[in-house]
């Protein structure tokens, strides 16, 4: 008897075992736009705070190379102190950005015809990406890891045509709403934060922000 007792209690442990146990973070992501400096290679200045068990602030620089753009990460000692930095920015030499105005999910700007509108939701999307979490997979790293561009779904630009430049490996691109769009006439960049419902593993957010340029 004894014996069959020991045995169940080594099942149900391999039971408690065998299921996935995931640790609850809840890392909050806030953007932050700063500016684009100009050089050979114009930066784009933005920074994220992460609030939850992440506690942590930093600085963005997603730098414009030739070939590949890519992002520099630098973390402040002092979580959400930005006072310095925005003292600091304010000496560079920054191109002009236009803010695009939102009315009913249309976003639009002064004396351009084109307009941004969020993607269509996808509920064949949706269930793919709770199959790859049940997968093994975590967040939208994994998800843009596994998926490379097929899952990253990107705004409609209505009568313009436009480049993906580069997009924040972080965020969730499927089924988002746009939060903040900026637009800089000089390149031809908009600059487009997304804000992502769903939540990773640990209840960590999915925002992010994608970089394209219009080209014609």
């Amino acid at each position: 008897m004894r014996s069959a007792l020991l045995i169940g209690a080594a099942a149900f442990v391999a039971l408690i075992v065998d299921k996935p146990v995931y640790v609850t973070s809840s890392c909050k992501q806030v953007f932050n736009f700063m500016g684009l400096s100009e050089g050979p290679k114009p930066v784009f200045w933005i920074t994220e705070d992460l609030s939850g068990e992440c506690n942590t602030s930093r600085l963005l620089q997603v730098v414009m190379a030739d070939s590949t753009p890519f992002v520099i990460y630098t973390e402040l000692k002092e979580s959400g102190n930005w006072d310095w930095f925005k003292k600091g920015v304010e000496y560079l030499q920054m191109k002009p950005a236009l803010r695009l105005n939102n009315q009913d999910g249309i976003w639009t700007v002064e004396r351009e015809t084109w307009r941004i509108k969020t993607p269509s939701h996808d509920q064949n999307l949706s269930e793919a990406f709770d199959k790859h979490i049940r997968a093994g997979g975590s967040n939208g790293i994994t998800w843009n890891k596994d998926r490379v561009s097929d899952g990253v779904i990107l705004p409609q630009v209505e009568d313009a045509k436009t480049n993906l430049v580069y997009y924040y490996r972080a965020g969730l691109y499927i089924n988002y709403e746009i939060d903040k769009v900026y637009y800089f006439p000089n390149f031809g960049y908009l600059l487009i934060f997304t804000r992502q419902s769903k939540l990773a593993i640990g209840l960590d957010t999915m925002h992010g922000f994608v970089i394209l340029k219009i080209i014609n």
